[in-house]
């Protein structure tokens, strides 16, 4: 039988209470940007477009390794299999971790 997974309470929403993610860059590409204002960039994108969505807040952090507690999000260099920019899945411990492969994201045409 599965586990349900524990859903946010709106109370939780009120209090802007939410998970914390680790975000740990273990890649040697330049990613093009300095990774502390990335990690920035990418919390406002989470405070604007999903916390609307999903109604609870989640905490970006930069770390230099998973933290006690808290969701991880990894920066690689390359892709442990042919043609993925990342993909997430649930650890032991029940907390989500997430991969994104660099070099295969930065060879993604860009349009302006």
């Amino acid at each position: 039988m599965r586990k349900r997974i524990k859903r946010t309470s709106t109370r939780s929403i009120r209090l802007q209470r939410g998970p914390r993610i680790a975000c740990v860059n273990k890649a040697h590409t330049d990613l093009g940007v300095d990774f502390a204002t990335l990690i920035r960039t990418l919390q406002t994108f989470v405070d604007e477009c999903l916390v609307p969505v999903w109604r609870t807040p989640a905490r970006l952090m930069p770390a230099r390794r998973e933290l006690p507690g808290a969701w991880t999000l990894v920066f690689l260099d390359d892709a442990d299999h042919a043609k993925r920019l990342g993909y997430h899945k649930l650890l032991k411990n029940r907390r989500p971790l997430a991969k994104v492969f660099v070099k295969p994201s930065l060879k993604i045409p860009r349009t302006r």
